[in-house]
């Protein structure tokens, strides 16, 4: 049996990286949750996430990769994260105006429903994972650190 995988970094396995000099940088985990998955499984997995990727480049994605679809029983997606983000630098600039996510929540679910709806007329099953929660103060430090 195989599946696909689609979503943003944190499908992907992206891990963001402080060493002990400071330094920071990202890089893939050896075993992410897709690989542990099929490991577990025993599946065939096609993992076509990508790190920053909203909802709109999702869908732009799964209709460019549809073929890679064949012969999976299961579509694993995770949205959300980007799509939820904002545009830190210019809240840092403009802090007092009105500063809205880089996705309205509106088009995320449309556009989610419509990806769902894709998945499901090719004959697949989609698994949706929520995002894992978010430690809002050590997350507030992340961001405000760059600026």
């Amino acid at each position: 049996m195989k599946f696909v995988a689609l979503g943003d970094s944190i499908i992907k396995g992206v891990l963001y990286n402080k060493e002990e000099s400071g330094h920071t940088h990202y890089s893939l985990a050896d075993h992410n949750l897709v690989d542990l998955v099929a490991q577990k499984m025993h599946n065939e997995v096609q993992n076509l996430a990508k790190m920053g990727c909203t909802i709109e480049a999702g869908e732009r994605i799964l209709d460019h990769h549809l073929s890679h679809l064949d012969g999976a029983k299961y579509v694993l997606m995770c949205y959300g994260g980007n799509d939820s983000d904002y545009n830190w630098k210019a809240i840092a600039d403009a802090p007092k105006q009105e500063h809205l996510p880089k996705t309205s929540l509106n088009l995320f679910e449309k556009n989610y429903t419509r990806i769902i709806n894709k998945v499901r007329e090719k004959g697949h099953n989609p698994i949706i994972i929520s995002l894992p929660p978010i430690d809002a103060q050590r997350y507030f430090n992340f961001f405000t650190s760059t600026f």
